[in-house]
């Protein structure tokens, strides 16, 4: 894969504060970066850094250009969808379209395209005041992809939208990315690990952990939770297996919980099925990214 962004030893600092210390990491064409952090960790001053917003030390160069020397070519080549966009709320979604279209140099066949490739086709006359959370982040991210640019940042994309809205932005982003667009997103809680090729955790001001998902779970030893129903006459026969698997298995009303490491799952199932256990149901609660990064950025020996 080539590189559509690369960072090298970020610093930013207002007065005497450091925001950003050493921050270094790269996006391949193509592919989805999760940049999750809590509030404060300095990730919406990374993207103001990449969008020529703030004056920093370090190098950032998009598709090869240098930012700091070449703003305005750099900036041609990102899509910028913010946490909180402004609109004219009394016209409607083509003409605000094609009014940004205006500003950024797209043609009309663009603002087409763009409102085509955000389902917003069948609103297109619609005002924009008469939009849902949604569809107003639709209307942000088709304003972002004018100029069909193969970077786009996304800065808590989801933070304001309701779950149906969500599960939608997210559907429309998994399109994009089929369609070999590149994205860097900051969320400091989300569910967008799942569309992700690659994690980085951000805390004060410096990247602690690197990795796909599963990667970065497994250096935590995040462990799921499951439950199984099992018949009563069988819960010594689990015991057992659980201990083979150093865990201790509980039990209540026919079922058995315990944790897991993710990659112990389906080898415990296997190891069920194999000494006769009739497994009736299942009930898994998944661990994720979201759900243990706060244990991650309690410490940096998680860094890849």
């Amino acid at each position: 894969m080539t590189e559509i962004l690369k960072v090298i030893n970020l610093y930013k600092s207002f007065g005497k504060t450091q925001v950003l210390n050493g921050v270094s990491f790269a996006v391949n064409r193509g592919e989805a970066v999760l940049l999750l952090g809590p509030n404060g960790a300095g990730k919406t001053t990374i993207i103001k850094c990449i969008l020529g917003l703030l004056n920093y030390r370090g190098n950032i160069m998009v598709d090869g250009i240098d930012a700091k020397s070449k703003g305005s070519l750099a900036r041609a080549k990102i899509g910028y969808l913010p946490q909180l966009s402004s609109y004219y709320e009394t016209l409607t979604v083509s003409q605000h379209a094609t009014l940004m279209a205006s500003l950024k140099g797209a043609t009309k066949d663009e603002v087409k395209s763009a409102l085509e490739m955000a389902g917003l086709s069948s609103l297109k006359d619609r005002l924009v005041k008469a939009l849902s959370s949604g569809m107003r982040q639709r209307l942000g991210l088709s304003i972002a992809m004018l100029g069909n640019p193969p970077l786009l940042i996304l800065d808590e994309p989801t933070s304001n939208i309701d779950l149906e809205g969500q599960l939608e932005f997210k559907k429309l982003l998994e399109e994009l990315k089929e369609s070999g667009k590149a994205f860097l997103i900051s969320t400091h809680l989300s569910g967008l690990d799942v569309l992700s090729d690659r994690v980085m955790i951000l805390n004060s001001g410096r990247i602690v952990a690197q990795g796909s998902s599963d990667e970065i779970l497994n250096l935590v030893g995040a462990k799921d939770r499951m439950y199984i129903k099992i018949p009563h006459s069988q819960e010594e026969k689990v015991r057992i297996i659980a201990n083979s698997f150093g865990q201790q298995a509980e039990f209540k009303d026919g079922w058995i919980y315990l944790t897991l490491r993710t990659d112990d799952k389906a080898r415990f199932l296997t190891s069920m099925v194999q000494s006769g256990i009739k497994i009736e149901d299942i009930i898994v609660e998944q661990f994720s990214i979201e759900s243990e990064y706060i244990r991650i950025i309690r410490s940096n020996s998680y860094d890849k």
